[in-house]
């Protein structure tokens, strides 16, 4: 997993899979970065992201909605078709 900051913003690039064990640290890593509040914006970005299972589904969906929560966003992006 790689995160990145552009003008205040994180984007994070999961690896090819979100299996159970990337998708927890997916989840800690956003708490991370929500802990901190420096960030307003989180783009999830799926470029090269070719699965995901249940429980990362349930991660994103959860995330986004703690982060609304709160008046900030997680947005995704570059989803192949697969993943759609």
């Amino acid at each position: 997993m790689q995160i990145k900051e552009k003008n205040n913003i994180i984007i994070i690039y999961p690896f090819t899979s979100l299996d159970i064990d990337m998708s927890i640290f997916l989840k800690y890593k956003i708490n991370e970065l929500f802990e901190k509040g420096e960030y307003k914006n989180i783009i999830l970005n799926l470029t090269d992201t070719e699965y995901i299972c249940s429980t990362g589904l349930n991660i994103i969906m959860s995330t986004k909605k703690l982060l609304n929560e709160h008046n900030k966003t997680l947005k995704i992006s570059n989803t192949g078709e697969d993943i759609l």
